[in-house]
């Protein structure tokens, strides 16, 4: 069965911006960020949208001893009771021609709690990947909790969907 594709605005993205749209990692996550796209992805598909009350970036391109990051948000959940908790996404930006990595995206989530200044105990995995002109296939994984990060092996896909920008612009997906 093929994912359904959700339709996102790329009108409010500034026309120079589009102009120079580029095919690199570092384009398709300011594409993400300026688009909202993660926010909407937590917002309406993903398994944890009941409790998501608010999406930050933080930074792109963290660079740790054994792996980069291409994008770190803070997300603030709700729970039941009205008490709110900070989960560290971290996100992997893929282009067309690369794979889709889970061991990756794994690396990742374990490199973010050995960063100086992180002190949330959950980190949410999530590849962002250009699959055709202006589609982007988002993958979100279950959450890893700090205790279990060096037992743990694999990751389990919580969400996904896919996401094409309108109107269409150059790099993403070309």
């Amino acid at each position: 069965m093929e994912d359904a594709v959700y339709k996102i605005e790329s009108a409010s993205l500034p026309l120079a911006s589009r102009r120079l749209g580029r095919k690199d990692e570092p384009w398709l996550v300011q594409v993400l960020v300026l688009l909202r796209v993660i926010e909407t992805h937590l917002s309406v598909h993903s398994t944890r949208r009941s409790k998501v009350v608010q999406v930050d970036h933080l930074q792109m391109s963290v660079k740790q001893r054994k792996t980069e990051i291409d994008a770190l948000f803070l997300v603030i959940e709700q729970d039941e009771g009205g008490t709110t908790h900070e989960i560290i996404l971290c996100c992997e930006a893929k282009g067309r021609r690369d794979d889709k990595l889970e061991d990756q995206a794994l690396r990742q989530a374990k490199a973010v709690f050995k960063m100086q200044g992180v002190s949330q105990d959950t980190v949410i995995p999530l590849v962002a990947k250009a699959i055709a002109p202006s589609k982007i296939y988002i993958v979100e994984f279950a959450s890893l909790r700090r205790e279990d990060a060096e037992k743990t092996r694999a990751l389990t896909v919580a969400s996904k969907a896919v996401y094409e920008l309108l109107p269409a612009f150059p790099g993403i997906g070309k």
